[in-house]
C-alpha cells in the first residue's frame, strides 16, 4: 500500500532535509508540507477527503514537530484522533523529555522519533506503522521523573520476556510463536503485568519498560 505523507516542520531548512529522507523510502511520498499547525490540519483534511473518494485509497500519515506556531504538535494529534482516527501520526522532534514522550503515547501517536535518530530509524518506523504497530525510539532519554524499577522487579521472567516484545510493538500472535507459548498464556502474562505494574494497557506497561530498560537490539544494558 502507497502511503501519502504531510509533514509538519517549522524550519524550511530542516523541513528539506526530512523530505529528502521520506522520499528516499520505497513506497513512502509527501503530499503535502507546512510549517503551521493551522495549515498542517487543513492539509491532513483534505487528503483524507481525496483518498476516500480514490479507487486504491493510500495510508496517510502526518509527520509533525511538537513545536509548531499556530497549533501544537499535540493539539493536532488530539484533533486527528479525535475526528480521523485512520490518519496515522508519526512526532519527529527535537525533544527528548520523557515525559513529552509519555504524552503523546497517552494520546495514541502512531510513533515518536527525535531528531538525533539515525536516517535508517525513519525507514523502520514508516515500517512498523504500516504494519499497523507503533514505533518508539529509545535511547537518551532525559526522564523528569524517578522510573519505578520496584515495579520491574516483581514481573517473572517470562513476563519480562513478554513485556520487553510487547515494548518492541509486536502483536501477541508474533511473542507466542517466538517464545514457543499460545496467545493465550500471552494474553494471561499480560493480565498480570498490567496488575503488577499498575498500568491499563500495552501502550503505558511499554513505555513503562522502554524507561526502564529500553528495546532489545538499542543497545541499553537490560537483565531479566
Amino acid at each position: 500500500m502507497e502511503m501519502k505523507i504531510i509533514l509538519a516542520e517549522e524550519y524550511p531548512l530542516i523541513r528539506a532535509g526530512i523530505k529528502l529522507l521520506i522520499e528516499s523510502v520505497e513506497g513512502a511520498e509527501v503530499a503535502g508540507e507546512t510549517g503551521d499547525g493551522e495549515a498542517c490540519l487543513e492539509m491532513v483534511k483534505d487528503l483524507r477527503e481525496k483518498e476516500v473518494r480514490a479507487e486504491k485509497p493510500a495510508l496517510l500519515l502526518l509527520i509533525t514537530e511538537l513545536y509548531l506556531p499556530g497549533k501544537s504538535g499535540f493539539e493536532i494529534l488530539k484533533e486527528i484522533k479525535r475526528d480521523m482516527q485512520e490518519v496515522r501520526v508519526l512526532v519527529l522532534t527535537v525533544c527528548r523529555d520523557m515525559e513529552y514522550f509519555r504524552k503523546a503515547m497517552d494520546m495514541e501517536a502512531d510513533g515518536y522519533l527525535r531528531k538525533d535518530a539515525e536516517p535508517s530509524e525513519l525507514a523502520r518506523a514508516f515500517r512498523m506503522i504500516k504494519e499497523g504497530k507503533k514505533y518508539f525510539q529509545t535511547q537518551n532519554w532525559k526522564s523528569s521523573q524517578i522510573i519505578e524499577n520496584n515495579k520491574w522487579k516483581t514481573l517473572t521472567r517470562r513476563e519480562r520476556e513478554v513485556l520487553l516484545q510487547t515494548a518492541e510493538g509486536k502483536l501477541n500472535k508474533e511473542i507466542a510463536d517466538s517464545l514457543s507459548i499460545s496467545e493465550r498464556t500471552v494474553k494471561n502474562h499480560l493480565s498480570s503485568i498490567f496488575r503488577k505494574l499498575e498500568v491499563c494497557d500495552r501502550t503505558q506497561a511499554a513505555i513503562l519498560a522502554i524507561g526502564i530498560c529500553g528495546i532489545p537490539g538499542q543497545g541499553r544494558d537490560r537483565s531479566i
